[in-house]
C-alpha cells in the first residue's frame, strides 16, 4: 500500500497558497484494507474514507469510464491493480494533477508544475470533453487565480466551448452547478467565473438572463471581451468582493448589476418591490440559490437604497427600516446593508467614503443599548409597551442625530 497527497493541496503548495484541505490517494489496497484499519467509508460504492485520526479523505485509486449523458453517466473502476498514473490522468487539468510521495517528492506526470510556474489552465487530455461539470470547474479556477495571471490555454477554452451542447449542459444537476457557483463566490474575482462560462456559450443555457446583459452590453464591440468591460458590467460585484467574502452579499451585488440594466426584453422597474422581488427569484433560482441566502439576499437589496438617504430621514423612519430588517434579532443584517450601499456608491463615484453607511450602523448600534427593562415591568397591554418602547428609541436617536456633524455623499 502506497499513500500521495494530490490534487489542490500539492498545487497551492507550489504556489505559495495556504492550504486548509488534504486529499490523499491510495495505490495497492482495497476498500477492506482500509476499514480494517479504522478507516469509514463516505458512501456506499465509492471508495472514498476518512482518515480516523486526521479526519481527511483517502481515496482509493480509481478509472472512471464514460457511460451516459453529463457528469454522472461515470462507471468508477478500483481496485489493487491501478496505478497512481491512471488515478491521476481521470482529473481536469494538469496543475490538479500532480502528487507528492511520503518523502515529498513531486511526482507530475502531466507537466503541472510547469503549467503553474507559466500560470496555465490546461487539460489533460481529450477526455476532458467527457464532463461537461468541467466547463464551471475551469471557469471556477479562473476566477480563483485571476489575480495570479492565470489563463486558460487556447486549446482547453476551445475544447469547452464545443462541450457547451445543451442536452449534456443540463444534464448537470443543479446542486452541482451551486457549489461551483458558491466557490467562485468565495473568491476574490467572481465575476470572472462568469465571464468564461459567457465566452464558451454557457450563460445561454443556465444564466439566461445574465447572458442577455453581456449581449447586450458587447453588441457594438467587435473587441474580444477583456478586463475592463467585464468589470464595467459586473462593476458593483467586482467592488464588493474587495470589502467582504460573504456570499449573500455578493450575489447581492451581482442582482444590483443586472437589475440595473434595462432593455425591451429585461424591464427590471427596481423602484417597484413586486417587481423587484420576482427579478431577484428569477436570477437566484438561475444559480439555484439555497432559500436561506435568497431571503437575505432580497432583504438587502429592498433597503440598501435608503441607506443613501439616511440622513434625510426620521428617526422613526430609520427606526421602521432596523425592523423591517428584524434587525434586532438578526444584527448582522445591519453591516450587510451598509456594505452593500457602499459598494454601490464606490462604484458609481469610484469614491470609497461613504459616511451614510457609518451613519446607518451607528444609529442602530445606538438603539441596541436602549433599555426596555422599565417599560415592560410597568406595562401590561402588548401594545402599550411597542409604543413606549418605539417612542423611546425615537426619543434616543432624536438626541444622538442632533450630536452628530453631518456629510453626505449624494449618489
Amino acid at each position: 500500500m502506497r499513500v500521495y497527497l494530490v490534487g489542490g493541496a500539492v498545487r497551492d503548495k507550489i504556489l505559495g497558497e495556504p492550504v486548509s484541505d488534504k486529499d490523499w490517494v491510495v495505490v495497492g489496497a482495497t476498500d477492506n484494507d482500509l476499514l480494517n484499519l479504522g478507516f469509514k467509508q463516505v458512501g456506499k460504492g465509492f471508495p472514498v474514507f476518512l482518515n480516523p485520526n486526521s479526519r481527511e479523505e483517502y481515496a482509493l485509486a480509481r478509472i472512471e469510464k464514460k457511460k451516459g449523458k453529463g457528469h454522472s453517466g461515470f462507471y468508477c473502476f478500483f481496485s489493487r491493480k491501478v496505478t497512481l498514473l491512471e488515478d491521476l490522468s481521470r482529473r481536469d487539468l494538469t496543475i490538479n494533477a500532480i502528487a507528492t510521495d511520503a518523502r515529498g517528492k513531486i511526482i507530475d506526470p502531466f507537466n503541472g508544475v510547469l503549467d503553474i510556474h507559466n500560470r496555465i489552465l490546461r487539460h489533460i487530455s481529450s477526455s476532458f470533453t467527457e464532463d461537461p461539470l468541467r466547463i464551471f470547474r475551469v471557469a471556477r479556477f479562473f476566477s480563483k487565480f485571476f489575480l495570479k495571471k492565470f489563463v486558460i490555454a487556447r486549446e482547453t477554452k476551445a475544447l469547452m466551448k464545443k462541450m457547451a451542447i445543451k442536452s449534456e449542459i443540463s444534464s448537470i444537476s443543479k446542486e452541482r452547478i451551486w457549489e461551483e457557483t458558491k466557490k467562485a463566490f468565495c473568491g476574490s474575482s467572481p465575476e470572472r467565473y462568469f465571464q468564461v462560462l459567457y465566452e464558451c456559450k454557457t450563460l445561454e443555457i443556465f444564466f439566461p438572463e445574465m447572458d442577455h446583459i453581456f449581449n447586450l452590453s458587447f453588441k457594438d464591440s467587435k473587441k474580444i471581451i477583456n478586463h475592463s468591460s467585464i468589470s464595467r458590467v459586473l462593476s458593483t460585484l467586482r467592488v464588493i468582493s474587495k470589502l467582504t467574502n460573504k456570499i449573500e452579499i455578493k450575489i447581492s451585488a451581482l442582482c444590483i448589476d443586472l437589475l440595473k440594466i434595462k432593455s425591451k426584453k429585461v424591464q427590471c422597474e427596481i423602484h417597484k418591490k413586486k417587481d423587484l422581488c420576482k427579478n431577484i427569484e428569477n436570477i437566484c433560482n438561475r444559480i439555484s440559490t439555497p432559500i436561506k441566502i435568497k431571503k437575505e439576499i432580497k432583504l438587502i437589496i429592498l433597503h440598501y437604497q435608503k441607506v443613501h438617504k439616511i440622513h434625510y430621514l426620521s428617526s422613526k423612519k430609520i427606526l421602521d427600516i432596523f425592523e423591517k430588517i428584524d434587525g434586532w434579532r438578526k444584527p448582522n443584517r445591519i453591516e450587510k446593508i451598509a456594505l452593500i450601499a457602499k459598494a454601490d456608491i464606490t462604484n458609481k463615484l469610484n469614491n470609497d467614503y461613504y459616511p451614510q453607511g457609518e451613519f446607518f450602523v451607528k444609529a442602530f448600534e445606538k438603539l441596541k443599548k436602549v433599555s426596555i427593562r422599565k417599560i415592560i415591568k410597568e406595562e401590561k397591554i402588548g401594545e402599550k409597551i411597542k409604543e413606549r418602547i418605539k417612542s423611546k428609541k425615537i426619543k434616543k436617536l432624536n438626541e444622538w442625530i442632533k450630536n452628530q456633524k453631518i456629510i453626505v455623499i449624494s449618489d
